[in-house]
């Protein structure tokens, strides 16, 4: 019923925007999209989590004869094993089931995640791609197979076909048409379109004032290493949009959405900020760094008041401004 009803939806859904960016990689992968979307042979969408892989598939519906047709989307990753023949393939008899590739009838059919696919489920899948024709679990009339089919991936189809997660049979079926949706920390030069994207859409959504964004502000965006990548993006732009006035969005108001925060209360222009998107261990260092400047900058230079307040040896307090980077003589001192 949940796939029948998205279904339906999505079949009025015909306007998909193109993928946004100006960079030189966005521009290609819009024009790789643009010619899968003349042609009807499998496509295949490797990318980390969060880059839009969905997104990029229902563009090239979007852009196709067949998007008057249904675009269905079948997350095989999060249905359980033993539902899958049935799910995918439909079935007969008293309980009949109408299953994802009959859904998606003359459409596009996009199968998320296909790493980890049960092998006799890749065998039939594989199959009815070669022959065109398949049968529902439990039927035996064959029925052909007529919807475009679009596959994402988070793992190199390469990889997955050496560990023997991925039948090679199936491999060189979906290999056919490829295109890498690239990671966001990749596409610093695309950040400025993206946000302005978000925001429009949002606003309009959501009825938000649209905001404008400080230069310093942008600039902190554009180095940041999205590790969740436009899925982080969006809802930080939602965060921004919801939590905030009207006014400009500061670097200030971004670092806060961003998890970045002052290590202690009472924060000032110009103090330490804790870039939580660090590793731990960089992050520590940071920190202490930060610590002991400020709390050796109070005592005036002097490393023995600063063992006492940091409740810490001399000798291994000075082993711990060596090993960071920090001079006590560059401080006024008694």
């Amino acid at each position: 019923a949940r796939l029948t009803s998205e279904n339906l939806g999505l079949k009025r859904q015909i306007a998909v925007p193109a993928p946004v960016g100006d960079s030189a990689a966005s521009r290609h992968l819009r024009s790789q999209l643009d010619r899968a979307a003349q042609v009807d042979a499998p496509l295949l969408i490797c990318g980390e989590a969060g880059t839009g892989k969905e997104t990029l598939a229902r563009y090239v519906h979007s852009q196709s004869q067949r998007a008057h047709a249904s675009f269905v989307r079948f997350a095989l990753a999060t249905t359980p094993a033993p539902r899958l023949p049935i799910a995918l393939f439909g079935s007969d008899g008293a309980s009949a089931v109408v299953g994802a590739i009959e859904q998606a009838a003359d459409g596009t059919l996009y199968l998320d995640e296909i790493i980890g696919l049960p092998e006799a489920i890749q065998t039939r899948l594989a199959a009815a791609l070669e022959a065109g024709v398949y049968q529902r679990d439990g039927g035996a009339v064959e029925l052909p197979w007529r919807a475009r089919l679009i596959v994402g991936s988070t793992q190199a189809l390469e990889s997955a076909l050496q560990a023997g997660q991925l039948r090679e049979d199936l491999f060189y079926q979906l290999k056919v048409l490829g295109v890498q949706a690239q990671p966001l920390r990749e596409r610093g030069a695309d950040i400025p379109l993206l946000l302005e994207s978000q925001i429009a859409q949002l606003a309009a959504r959501d009825a938000l004032p649209v905001r404008s964004i400080a230069a310093d502000a942008l600039a902190r965006l554009r180095a940041h290493p999205w590790p969740g990548n436009l899925r982080e993006l969006r809802n930080l732009v939602q965060r921004l949009l919801i939590l905030g006035g009207d006014g400009e969005i500061d670097l200030e108001e971004v670092n806060e959405a961003l998890g970045i925060v002052a290590p202690g209360p009472g924060r000032q222009a110009g103090d330490f900020l804790l870039d939580l998107s660090l590793p731990l261990r960089d992050a520590r260092d940071r920190f202490e760094r930060a610590y002991l400047m400020r709390q050796l900058k109070q005592c005036r230079g002097s490393v023995s008041k600063l063992a006492a307040l940091a409740g810490m040896e001399r000798t291994h307090l000075y082993r711990k401004l060596k090993d960071l980077g920090v001079d006590p003589k560059s401080l006024d001192g008694d």
